[in-house]
């Protein structure tokens, strides 16, 4: 089995638009890095995950392994192709599916569109007759297939630009966040659908995009995770929290805790943070440190030097969800804070 994807040192940059008077006023300012010397493999037949916040250069990305968009730099390669000068030759391996509904004609139906794009992917009419009806029929779309797109639920016009995005019998499918906008219920039932209708029915490479850690979980082998346009992590979904948050919790329960003991411990090397606070009826102190030190050991030693005692210990654990959420939330923290600055 080979790649699918081979990416190296891919980047991406766009110009700000100049206004006029600062164009004859001498006044630029340098390009917004979208991608930033990214490299990773994707192998045939995988399910990988891009997760990152809004603005990390998710859609960007595949945009450019479609050939919508061109790189400022670096290479990509689809199924050993390369997406610059070889793009012809790549369209013809690969299917974008967004969350956008913009390209149906909602005055046509589900098969009058499809039958539509089937045109423009130059399939004949009896082939292209036999692969809708087959995929509305997988995407449970038989119904409602003679109604108007404009009639359709947010669920039903993803699962219909799946559905079309399947026309050409792409061997890779781009999702991009093909969830957006969906209350969590019907969320859940599409992924469930791409789970055991696309990815089990079809021996297809699939690279899925989202901001949901969940989503990951329940579809994806490996994920790759874009922080400011750069990739921060490529693998498994079991390293993944490790390598995202170097640094573990605990909770203690302390008798005799005081203000001189608090400042000690949060002199401590390797605390990252100290928060006390009073909880049924004792002390308790909530600690992070980084992992792979001795802080913990040092703190005890500490705490038994101020003739206070630890009657309780618990190692906090995280998931994913939550190591995402406290991650992208400190960038969307830094964000504001950037744009606030005068």
């Amino acid at each position: 089995m080979g790649h699918a994807i081979e990416i190296v040192e891919l980047s991406k940059h766009y110009d700000h638009q100049t206004s006029v008077a600062d164009y004859f006023r001498g006044r630029s300012r340098p390009p917004v890095a979208a991608l930033q010397e990214i490299s990773l493999n994707v192998m045939e037949g995988e399910v990988y995950g891009v997760l990152g916040p809004n603005g990390s250069g998710k859609t960007t990305l595949l945009k450019i392994l479609s050939t919508i968009l061109t790189p400022s730099s670096g290479q990509a390669r689809i199924f050993g192709l390369d997406v610059v000068t070889q793009d012809y030759l790549v369209r013809d391996l690969v299917a974008l599916v967004t969350a956008e509904d913009r390209s149906f004609y909602w005055r046509l139906t589900a098969r009058q569109n499809l039958a539509f794009f089937a045109t423009l992917y130059g399939i004949d009419a009896k082939t292209a007759a036999r692969k809708i009806g087959e995929l509305l029929e997988l995407f449970e779309l038989s119904a409602g297939a003679d109604r108007r797109v404009g009639e359709f639920s947010t669920g039903m016009k993803q699962k219909l630009a799946i559905a079309r995005g399947l026309l050409s019998s792409p061997r890779l499918l781009f999702l991009d966040e093909p969830t957006r906008g969906m209350d969590p219920a019907s969320a859940h039932a599409l992924l469930s659908m791409i789970k055991s209708r696309l990815i089990d029915y079809f021996d297809n490479t699939v690279i899925l995009t989202t901001h949901i850690m969940r989503e990951v979980e329940q579809l994806c082998q490996r994920v790759g995770v874009l922080r400011y346009g750069k990739l921060v992590y490529s693998g498994g979904l079991s390293e993944l929290k490790t390598s995202l948050r170097p640094h573990d919790s605990y909770l203690l329960r302390i008798r005799g805790l005081d203000d001189a003991l608090c400042t000690a411990l949060t002199a401590v090397p390797g605390v990252e943070s100290c928060a006390r606070s009073q909880e049924n009826g004792g002390q308790e102190l909530a600690l992070s440190l980084e992992r792979g030190g001795d802080a913990l050991d040092q703190i005890l030693n500490i705490v038994h030097q101020h003739h206070a005692a630890v009657v309780d210990l618990n190692k906090q654990e995280q998931s994913l969800e939550e190591t995402f959420r406290s991650l992208f939330a400190k960038d969307q923290d830094d964000e504001h804070a950037v744009h606030a600055t005068p």
